[in-house]
């Protein structure tokens, strides 16, 4: 079967001017500019099979957007082979660009100061959407996101996660094949961002849309995601699923103790490397996954109350897969 999104080898490099101290140095960049080159994106591999939800991450300035607008024909790459759907994006030929979508958080695609369903006919003629189907996917993606009532109200009189919710809207009314999410929950309230996960994870199941998701708050991947690739200072330095990042990233668990009884500063002492804090009676230690039984066992002089186990924060993993030359590597 074709992949939805088949990229390799994918560089992109940008000339940025040099600037110039001073009012001669202004002089000298209008009269010999100097540039230096911003290799933004090193030579990649990316294979993504239709109908998939990956999550694609990185740190600021990691190439994340450069490589989505690569995928989706805004940006032409510098070199490498890049084919979305079997189609050479830079082309921007229409029959590929009537499959795709792309949906910018920090950007709105919609006219401001008109109410969204006029926007939204405007895409109809654009795609040329049939009047019927029209109205019928208007309707069940504004019901799906609960803004019915909202369709006739100006965009600028809606709330932030109700006007991302009409961009949405406004990126799926055409049955795009493939969508490109670029942090779709920015700046949202928790209730907006809920809100905005449960319908992408409802309209991913279906299995006909493939999806790639960029985001920086963790719940959206975890969520969504089953797959996530992890690109750092322009290379990927992570492919695969998050369960077997945790594996080989380490990273240990975290056990909490509420003692009834302070133990002996001996026992303490031995276990300072892994205690993360202490306050009165209740203790956080971070273990290795294999030591953490034993560990349980020796608290047993103290009588504690409440012992949890529980796994670190999925950033965690995620900021040592940031530092991590060879991820794929066994961690023993």
């Amino acid at each position: 079967m074709r992949k939805a999104v088949d990229v390799r080898s994918l560089t992109k490099r940008y000339k940025v001017p040099v600037k110039q101290e001073g009012i001669g140095g202004a002089l000298r960049g209008i009269l010999r500019p100097e540039y230096r080159v911003n290799e933004a994106v090193k030579g990649i591999d990316i294979g993504i099979e239709p109908g998939e939800t990956v999550g694609f991450i990185g740190p600021n300035g990691a190439g994340k957007t450069t490589v989505l607008k690569m995928c989706s024909g805004i940006l032409s790459p510098t070199s490498g082979y890049v084919r979305i759907l079997g189609h050479e994006p830079s082309l921007r030929k229409r029959e590929y660009l009537r499959q795709i979508s792309f949906v910018m958080g920090q950007r709105s695609q919609l006219w401001w100061d008109i109410p969204a369903i006029d926007s939204f006919a405007l895409n109809r003629d654009i795609y040329e959407i049939p009047e019927k189907r029209f109205r019928q996917r208007v309707n069940d993606l504004s019901s799906a996101l609960s803004v019915r009532s909202l369709l006739s109200v100006p965009l600028r009189n809606l709330s932030l996660g109700e006007r991302m919710k009409m961009e949405i809207i406004g990126s799926l009314l055409h049955d795009p094949k493939i969508v490109f999410l670029d942090e779709p929950t920015i700046g949202l309230d928790l209730t907006s961002q809920r809100s905005l996960r449960s319908f992408v994870g409802e309209y991913s199941r279906s299995g006909e849309t493939t999806i790639m998701l960029t985001s920086h708050y963790m719940e959206d991947i975890v969520t969504l995601c089953r797959r996530i690739i992890v690109i750092n200072e322009g290379r990927i330095v992570y492919d695969g699923s998050l369960e077997e990042a945790k594996r080989r990233m380490g990273g240990g668990q975290i056990v909490k103790v509420r003692f009834a009884s302070l133990p002996e500063e001996e026992w303490l002492d031995q276990r300072r490397d892994v205690l993360m804090s202490c306050q009165d009676y209740d203790f956080t230690f971070r273990l290795e996954r294999e030591r953490v039984p034993d560990f349980i066992a020796s608290t047993g002089r103290w009588m504690p109350v409440d012992i949890s186990v529980e796994e670190p924060p999925i950033e965690d993993t995620i900021e040592r897969l940031y530092g991590k030359e060879n991820p794929h590597a066994e961690v023993t």
